[in-house]
């Protein structure tokens, strides 16, 4: 953290900030579900991670405000995730599944944490968030091209939400 100006006792206040900044995030989730729908904020959260941390190379200095980016995203993403499942699963057996991709995401998050550890230690702290941006960047922009999201010829978003599919006077599903 000396590397780039912040000294050790402002870590508390970083870390107090990771946490607000995630709480102002988890308030608009909603909105930005509404806004983005679901395929596009599972590929442009990952996206904007990604794309924050290959900048440290070039500008070490935001390494600060690509963290904050990252808990922020995180903080979206996972309550858009456990819905998704939480949609797509019936009653029976819901908590289980919903456990499960908790259980399933942890040991992924530490697999990365701990092979994001190794690759600094091997090179530095700046090459290893460089090259989980560009491996955040590559696997959103795979992820986009395959879910079609940003096809222009077909703008609706497969939307995730629970509907009755019931239909009203007009003949129209809501």
């Amino acid at each position: 953290m000396r590397d780039i100006g912040v000294p050790e006792a402002g870590l508390g206040a970083i870390y107090a900030g990771f946490s607000l900044a995630s709480a102002g995030a988890s308030y608009v989730v909603e909105d930005v579900q509404e806004y983005l729908g679901t395929r596009r904020v599972f590929v442009l959260g990952p996206l904007l991670i990604g794309g924050a941390f290959t900048t440290v190379v070039l500008f070490p200095v935001v390494v600060i405000p690509a963290f904050f980016v990252s808990h922020m995203v995180k903080s979206v993403l996972t309550p858009v995730g456990y819905q998704l499942v939480n949609d797509g699963i019936g009653t029976y057996g819901r908590a289980t599944a919903l456990s499960g991709v908790a259980m399933i995401g942890s040991v992924l998050g530490i697999t990365a944490k701990f092979g994001a550890g190794a690759l600094a230690d091997g090179t530095s702290a700046v090459i290893a968030v460089t090259v989980l941006g560009m491996i955040l960047v590559g696997t959103a922009s795979v992820g986009s091209v395959g879910w079609g999201v940003f096809d222009i010829r077909n703008p609706t978003d497969v939307q995730t939400e629970s509907t009755s599919g019931a239909a009203d006077a007009s003949g129209e599903t809501d």
